[in-house]
């Protein structure tokens, strides 16, 4: 049963993604800026293959959605759901997710320490 995997990923992914508006709002000290963070998010996912497959994009979109690391989280839970445990995929979607957190929770952190300083 593949649930409890999703569930982490997208738990996992939540967390990572929204270290971005934490950072904002630490850095800016404004809770309107950091409800801004959102408007990230709207350009990561189009360049996803989430609402059509990567091989219709045109080159250049098909390079931006594979720098895109929401492409490797889509991916992962969709080949879970529909073709069951690949390690490949599983291993390329976790490592989005930390990379991506570590990315947004570095910034966090870079946020933190200009407003504690």
């Amino acid at each position: 049963m593949p649930w409890p995997v999703i569930l982490l990923m997208s738990a996992l992914f939540g967390l990572a993604y929204s270290s971005i508006g934490v950072a904002i709002a630490l850095k800016t000290g404004s809770a309107q800026a950091a409800q801004m963070s959102f408007l990230l998010f709207f350009p990561l996912l189009f360049l996803s293959p989430a609402f059509a497959p990567k091989e219709v994009f045109a080159g250049w979109l098909q390079f931006l959605a594979t720098i895109n690391p929401v492409t490797y989280i889509v991916e992962g839970q969709r080949d879970l759901v529909l073709d069951g445990w690949d390690a490949r995929s599983l291993a390329a979607c976790f490592g989005s997710i930390a990379g991506l957190g570590s990315f947004t929770l570095t910034l966090v952190f870079w946020g933190l320490r200009s407003r504690t300083a």
